[in-house]
């Protein structure tokens, strides 16, 4: 898919094991904000959601990843 096509980005996390499956019930693991870094860098700002659909964390654990976006957002500004 060519990244200009790109006009949303969904972070989630998964459930570990041999296939990794996108359960939306764990927090976004380092290889998922790496990812996400290296795509921001390339296009730039984009909406970006952070899926929770289950065993939802206090609203202070969510707020933290949310910073994470953010700044990873913000340093694709400056690279962009």
């Amino acid at each position: 898919m060519p990244l200009s096509r790109v006009r949303q980005i969904h972070l989630a996390g998964h459930t570990p094991g041999e296939m990794l499956i996108d359960t939306h019930d764990r927090e976004i693991c380092e290889g998922v904000w790496s990812l996400y870094a290296q795509v921001t860098e390339k296009i730039g700002p984009v909406a970006t959601m952070i899926e929770r659909d289950d065993d939802i964390p206090p609203l202070a654990d969510l707020l933290v990843e949310l910073d994470r976006a953010r700044a990873i957002a913000a340093r694709g500004v400056t690279a962009g």
